[in-house]
């Protein structure tokens, strides 16, 4: 065989080598994606590993966050590694406040992890009181993600638990149904639930009641 031959099948062998690489390589980021989109955070950190490294740190950022969100304490670690270098290392003023908005972001999934998790443990031991504050920092996004679905689950749960914030969670539940917080706005429903509120007293339901019928 000449050596031209010979150079020329190694240069398609290392083509389709590189080619196979590329693909399976592209295939996989694909299937982590479509994991980290349905809320898996072990493929969400990741993705922002991979992007860590790939040095497209607005990209790692996003799914960092995604995976901190859900208290994924080595994706938070990851933030404030990012937050130290970008900051220390910054060449263009994008990257300054790059670094400025993941200073902040920590400060949320600081807070997100030490009173949020107190909380939850709180609820684990019987304290049904927690279901309506839990149920607050998600409805104002106040030490936790701002998420009304997840607070009417906690508000509804409160109302069923009869526990000493019931009143307070049905007036939240009529506020959620009035003014369609992550729900269809629904006038009826969200008298019922003021309603129900009023009658445990609460003076707050009652004039509310009064102002929408």
């Amino acid at each position: 065989m000449k050596l031209s031959k010979v150079v020329f099948m190694f240069a398609i062998c290392a083509a389709i080598y590189w080619l196979t690489g590329y693909f399976s390589e592209s295939t996989r980021i694909n299937e982590l994606k479509a994991e980290a989109n349905a809320g898996d955070s072990s493929s969400q950190l990741v993705l922002g590993e991979y992007y860590m490294n790939e040095r497209n740190y607005n990209e790692a950022i996003v799914w960092l966050s995604r995976a901190a969100d859900q208290k994924n304490d080595k994706a938070i670690n990851h933030l404030g590694l990012l937050a130290y270098l970008l900051g220390g290392n910054a060449s263009s003023k994008e990257e300054k406040e790059l670094a400025l908005l993941l200073e902040k972001s920590l400060d949320k999934y600081r807070a997100l992890r030490s009173v949020l998790d107190i909380y939850q443990e709180d609820l684990k031991k019987g304290n049904l009181n927690r279901l309506y504050e839990i149920g607050e920092m998600y409805y104002f996004g106040s030490g936790a993600p701002k998420d009304r679905a997840i607070a009417k689950e906690h508000f509804e749960r409160s109302s069923a638990e009869n526990s000493n914030n019931a009143a307070k969670s049905e007036y939240r539940l009529g506020e959620i149904y009035l003014y369609g917080y992550s729900v269809s706005a629904n006038k009826q429903t969200a008298l019922k639930w003021f309603e129900k509120s009023c009658r445990r007293p609460n003076l707050q339901a009652c004039e509310e009641m009064d102002s929408i019928r």
